[in-house]
């Protein structure tokens, strides 16, 4: 086995007495040997050191990994602010077509009066966003689904309890938006008393997995299930006004907002189908 020399500074051989004695030396200091290159020992990081690095790099990545993780969701709340613009300019070109109406209610999402609509005939056919009324003017499947929303639903494995029938289970919902059940009082934005920009459109509600009934209200009688805003955008929602803006909600914001006349009723008729006054049934305030 060949011997490995060692150097003085000054160029002098060291002797192996020399030589043990520096190792030893090191060993005391805490230094891990390393093999001579060239004329100079190459020292090498203590245990110590390492743990210290790995301590730094774990601290950054704490630091790091939540800022990114909201950076990417508020680029995700981005484009589904766009996705409610191009509802808006749908909804307005619609009624351009339609004596200045915007979409009804009950058609904008699928046509309830498909035939063979309910998953109990045979063969089932269950609800299809292109036989929608708002689709037309769309034209983009994509566009109807929050891409956060989207994430979620990919990972939902069972299903919360819902109106809609059993069997949809394994169709889950293909959209994220629902529109203001309260506009069929009056789906005219020209006969509007209260403020379109401060009167609900569509907005993203918080929605069953398999929830097909696209509409959100001030409460359960509008034929909503859905009264709460989906804040999965850093705790923040987004909705769109009647006048065609889009405006972000916390919950805070959210409940206020829900509780006046106007951010739901585009008129002072505040009834029912049935006759009932909702404004009373759910505490609904004046502006």
């Amino acid at each position: 086995m060949k011997r490995v020399r060692t150097f003085r500074k000054d160029g002098g051989h060291q002797g192996p007495a020399a030589s043990s004695a520096i190792w030893k030396s090191r060993w005391k200091q805490g230094v891990l040997p390393t093999i001579s290159s060239g004329r100079h020992l190459c020292p090498a990081f203590t245990l110590i050191e390492l743990l210290v690095v790995i301590a730094i790099i774990a601290i950054l990545s704490a630091i790091l990994v939540p800022v990114l993780s909201r950076a990417k969701e508020s680029g995700r709340g981005v484009m589904c602010k766009n996705n409610l613009r191009e509802f808006g300019v749908a909804a307005y070109t619609y009624s351009l077509d339609y004596r200045g109406h915007l979409p009804y209610v009950d058609n904008w999402l699928f046509d309830d009066e498909q035939p063979g609509i309910y998953p109990s005939l045979s063969p089932p056919i269950y609800p299809d966003l292109t036989t929608g009324k708002l689709y037309w003017y769309l034209n983009n499947r994509s566009v109807y689904l929050c891409p956060t929303d989207k994430q979620s639903l990919a990972g939902t494995s069972t299903p919360a309890a819902s109106s809609e029938p059993a069997s949809w289970a394994k169709y889950p919902r293909d959209y994220s938006y629902a529109i203001n059940c309260c506009l069929c009082h009056q789906s005219d934005p020209s006969g509007f008393i209260n403020s379109p920009s401060g009167t609900l459109l569509y907005t993203e509600p918080l929605l069953n997995p398999i929830d097909y009934s696209g509409v959100t209200g001030p409460g359960p009688s509008c034929f909503s299930p859905s009264t709460d805003l989906a804040t999965r955008h850093n705790g923040q929602g987004n909705l769109l006004k009647a006048d065609g803006h889009v405006d972000s909600l916390n919950v805070a914001g959210w409940n206020t907002a829900k509780l006046s006349k106007a951010f739901w009723f585009p008129t002072h008729d505040y009834t029912d189908p049935n006759g009932k006054d909702l404004s009373v049934a759910f505490n609904l305030q004046d502006p």
